[in-house]
């Protein structure tokens, strides 16, 4: 049998032919992607420039502004969202502050065309607020529907929008929502401390009993990480602090959250229960005692 020699030099010349090819296959997948990626990065960095712009000029008000704090959650402008929030608040008190032609305090107006034209901001603030409740609860319902009735039927089912739809207000976003909420609670808390009696004066109007409703309503479908912050926002409702005027809600449509503490009291394991279990029994004596009030 005759046997061919290989030298060292033949088998490295083959290894960088390999390498070569290897090398090329590579390069023409980037270059097939290059426009792609260059086009996505163009498009990031002109809607950052656009972002630092409108939040430097501090033109946007109303819905636009929401919007702005929608983009901001997914680009990465240095300080943008800390920067915006310092706006937004300063507009919101402008407007709670606002005097009539008079020189006195102006009247509260109802959540619509008469809050709209006096205070913009705010009557978007609060609509947004409910609109993302609904998507969320709307949202909730139809998982609930399509599941087949099994213990995850609710929230742990929560779907994941597109950065887009979030942008655009179409998809729900609880973060964005907790951070419009959070606004509101700092602003009424500060006032509180300050007993600063013009702005206290707007809470029942602003944290109003379509707001509370649908909050209770939303602890079902809720992402799980957002349900222990979102029923401790509710005992802080319910739990009226000195200073702060009362809040309305309907007290018939918040059973199920009875019905959700004695389902979860069965699963807990005896003194060592969970910190949602223990702020919703917390939440429900408090709804307990403002009931006989």
């Amino acid at each position: 049998a005759k046997y061919k020699f290989i030298s060292r030099r033949d088998s490295n010349k083959k290894k960088d032919s390999k390498g070569i090819k290897s090398f090329n296959s590579a390069r023409q997948a980037l270059l097939r992607t290059r426009a792609a990626t260059e086009m996505c990065l163009g498009a990031l960095h002109a809607r950052t420039m656009a972002l630092e712009l409108a939040i430097n000029g501090r033109v946007l008000v109303g819905r636009n502004l929401l919007k702005l704090a929608r983009a901001l959650e997914y680009t990465p402008v240095e300080g943008g969202l800390e920067r915006l929030s310092q706006h937004l608040n300063l507009v919101l008190r402008e407007e709670m502050l606002a005097k009539d032609a008079s020189g006195g305090k102006v009247g509260l107006p109802e959540l619509g065309s008469a809050m709209d034209a006096q205070c913009p901001v705010l009557s978007s603030v609060s609509k947004e607020i409910i609109h993302q409740l609904v998507m969320i609860i709307e949202q909730g319902s139809r998982k609930c529907l399509i599941d087949d009735g099994s213990e995850n039927a609710s929230n742990s089912n929560f779907e994941v929008a597109k950065e887009e739809e979030i942008i655009e207000g179409s998809s729900p976003s609880t973060g964005f929502l907790f951070w419009l909420l959070n606004h509101l609670t700092n602003i009424f808390s500060q006032a509180a401390s300050a007993r600063d009696v013009n702005i206290l004066r707007w809470r029942p109007k602003v944290f109003n009993p379509i707001i509370i409703n649908l909050l209770f309503e939303a602890v079902l479908y809720v992402p799980p990480e957002a349900c222990l912050s979102l029923v401790r926002l509710l005992e802080t409702f319910v739990n009226t602090t000195a200073g702060l005027p009362t809040l309305q809600f309907d007290y018939e449509r918040i059973q199920i959250l009875k019905q959700i503490m004695v389902a979860m009291r069965a699963k807990e394991v005896s003194g060592n229960y969970s910190a949602f279990f223990r702020s919703l029994l917390t939440l429900n004596m408090s709804l307990e005692r403002a009931r006989k009030r």
